[in-house]
């Protein structure tokens, strides 16, 4: 069995205090509501415990698959572009905000990077011409 992420594991360690919390409370309550009635409380608090560890296991695998694999997808992509490679993996479309914003991003860098390129064979066009130009007049003059 692989090693749990100590960050997966804080953040169901922090979801599982919530539901005990939670069901302590319910207790309380329960034990208010119903005079007393003992069985009733452990039964109320099986149904929350066993209720509420579901909702909690579906929330961390919700937060985990979409915030923290999105974050971890934009962070790859990011690091590849500071790498110097301006390419987007091949058919992966965007799937949230932040990667989309970075597909954006990366398509104005190539055109930039497209533009100066042409920029810089213009100049090196031009300064081959003057000198060519320079060097005729130079053997005109002799």
């Amino acid at each position: 069995m692989a090693a749990l992420n100590p960050f997966v594991f804080r953040l169901h360690l922090i979801g599982v205090a919530a539901v005990v919390a939670l069901m302590a409370v319910t207790a309380v309550l329960l034990w208010i509501g119903t005079n007393g009635n003992l069985r009733l409380v452990a039964q109320g608090s099986a149904v929350f415990l066993v209720c509420g560890s579901g909702l909690e296991r579906y929330l961390v695998w919700v937060l985990l698959e979409k915030v923290v694999k999105q974050t971890g997808r934009a962070a790859r992509i990011a690091s590849r572009v500071a790498q110097g490679d301006l390419t987007l993996p091949e058919g992966k479309a965007p799937k949230d905000a932040l990667t989309a914003s970075i597909a954006a991003m990366l398509e104005k860098l190539r055109e930039l990077v497209g533009a100066i390129l042409r920029h810089a064979h213009d100049a090196a066009a031009m300064s081959a011409e003057i000198a060519a130009s320079t060097q005729q007049r130079t053997a005109s003059t002799q």
